[in-house]
C-alpha cells in the first residue's frame, strides 16, 4: 500500500484526501464577515472555518464589506446591523444592494439587535437566518447553512448545543 503524502497537504481554499488511490475534495464555503467587533470577528472565524468555511475576507464596516463582497465574490456573508456608518452605506443598504446584484450570495445575520420586525424584514429580503448575539446556538446555524452548503461539516456531538 502505498500513500502519496504530498495528497495529505490542507489548503486554505480546500482540503484534499487521497487514500489508496481513492481522491476526495471538498471545497471550502468562501465567506465574508462584516463585523466590527475584532473579538466576535475572531470568533466566527474560527467557528466557521471549523465547519468548512474558508474565510476570504473580513470588512468592519458595510462600506468596505460591499467592495470586498464585489471583489472577493464569496457564497456566504455574515452581516451585523450595528456598523460603523461609512460613506453613507449602511448594513440594510449593502444587503439590499448585493442582493439585488448577486442574489446568490447567500446571507447570515448576526446582530445585538433583538428587533423581531427587522428580523422578519431580513429573513423575508432573502437572509438565511437572523441570529442575536452576544449568544446563540451555533448549532443552529450549521444546520441552516447545510441546507445550502453540502459542503459544510456538521459539528461532532460534543459541540451540539456549543454556543458561539
Amino acid at each position: 500500500m502505498q500513500i502519496r503524502y504530498k495528497e495529505f497537504i490542507c489548503y486554505a481554499q480546500f482540503a484534499i484526501c487521497d487514500t489508496l488511490g481513492k481522491r476526495s475534495q471538498a471545497v471550502a464555503v468562501r465567506t465574508l464577515i462584516v463585523e466590527d467587533s475584532i473579538p466576535v470577528r475572531d470568533l466566527l472565524k474560527l467557528r466557521l472555518t471549523e465547519i468548512g468555511c474558508a474565510v476570504v475576507g473580513e470588512a468592519a464596516d458595510a462600506s468596505e464589506g460591499l467592495k470586498l463582497i464585489r471583489k472577493l465574490r464569496p457564497q456566504l456573508v455574515s452581516l451585523d446591523l450595528v456598523l460603523p456608518l461609512v460613506d453613507e452605506i449602511d448594513a440594510l443598504t449593502l444587503f439590499r444592494t448585493i442582493r439585488n446584484e448577486s442574489p446568490q450570495i447567500k446571507f447570515i445575520v448576526v446582530s445585538a439587535a433583538p428587533r423581531a420586525t427587522e428580523r422578519a424584514n431580513f429573513i423575508r429580503e432573502g437572509a438565511l437566518e437572523y441570529f442575536q448575539k452576544p449568544f446563540f446556538n451555533f448549532q443552529t446555524l450549521v444546520d441552516k447553512l447545510a441546507q445550502f452548503f453540502p459542503e459544510i461539516r456538521k459539528s461532532r456531538p460534543r459541540d451540539r448545543g456549543r454556543r458561539l
